[in-house]
């Protein structure tokens, strides 16, 4: 086998892994724009919130997709659990110039109908809107950081 036959072998490889990686990843999750520039996690589990949470709160559950307007970077934000006092989410992004395309999953504070938390020394700010299947959020970086807004829809 020559080297050019070898390099044409391991890329091959390399492209079917992805497109299998690909595959899966849509199988378990909807597929949209953002969804293909945004990593996520390979375990995703959004646990139904309690019936007794008032609706603002519990329509927080699930998945939400949006861009944020100061430099339209590719934001999802999955409400895994959520009660009164705070939600398990996975924050995710794409690439930008100064960092590349992550996941976070933490533990957020519900202060009355707004989730807010704390990464990479920004401060983040979630609320709902009245049709329940709109939240629109802040994003506040001290020191020289970008600052935005975003209007995030849910995706069924």
């Amino acid at each position: 086998m020559t080297r050019q036959q070898y390099y044409g072998l391991v890329v091959a490889i390399l492209i079917a892994i992805q497109l299998a990686s690909a595959n899966l990843a849509s199988a378990e999750s909807t597929e949209t724009e953002i969804s293909r520039l945004v990593p996520l996690p390979r375990k995703i589990a959004i646990v139904p919130p309690s019936p007794d949470l008032p609706k603002e709160i519990a329509a927080f559950s699930g998945r939400w997709e949006g861009f944020w307007e100061a430099n339209n970077l590719p934001t999802i934000l999955i409400v895994e659990e959520i009660n009164l006092r705070e939600a398990k989410v996975i924050h995710a992004w794409g690439k930008a110039v100064y960092f590349p395309a992550d996941y976070e999953r933490s533990k957020v504070k519900v202060i009355g109908k707004e989730i807010q938390f704390t990464t990479k020394g920004c401060q983040f700010k979630f609320i709902i809107d009245e049709d329940l299947k709109t939240i629109r959020g802040t994003r506040q970086c001290p020191g020289g950081g970008i600052s935005s807004s975003i209007t995030m829809k849910k995706i069924e």
